[in-house]
């Protein structure tokens, strides 16, 4: 659970910062101008949108950095399917699946790469999800390891 609510939580906010807080701002501000032209004073909601909107950062929705974010954004949530792929499965099965030894190399590529700290953070946790599974692979339960006769 700590793990699925930790990703999406980092995915909601990099989608809402980026995309939809333009959205909102625009939609409080025309309930301010609707209530305006009425002549009623709504001031909870002025003071909401100085509040939450005042000091925000303007997007540019085509720029190249948002445009590798969106795709590493893509890619942690492959690796994160990956991950959870072992997480998901029975405790009573050995894992044998051993694409994590590969995914969890690349996680590091957004890490240094990326421009949004959300997509630094989502790439550090599926790099830690990836990780733990590999190390199951290189030190597996004592019940699935070989026993040697001699």
């Amino acid at each position: 659970m700590f793990w699925l609510s930790a990703f999406f939580s980092l995915l909601f906010n990099f989608i809402y910062v980026t995309f939809l807080q333009e959205v909102m701002a625009d939609g409080i501000s025309f309930i301010i101008k609707l209530t305006d032209s009425f002549g009623i004073n709504v001031h909870i909601i002025r003071y909401l949108y100085a509040a939450l909107f005042d000091q925000r950062i303007s997007v540019v929705l085509l720029s190249q950095a948002l445009i590798w974010d969106c795709v590493f954004i893509i890619m942690n949530i492959g690796m994160f399917i990956i991950a959870l792929r072992f997480f998901t499965a029975p405790v009573y099965s050995a894992f044998a699946r051993q694409i994590n030894a590969c995914v969890a190399p690349l996680s590091l590529i957004p890490v240094f790469f990326c421009t949004h700290y959300d997509v630094m953070c989502m790439s550090i946790l599926t790099g830690l999800m990836n990780s733990y599974v590999f190390w199951y692979h290189v030190d597996p339960p004592e019940e699935y390891q070989p026993r040697y006769a001699g």
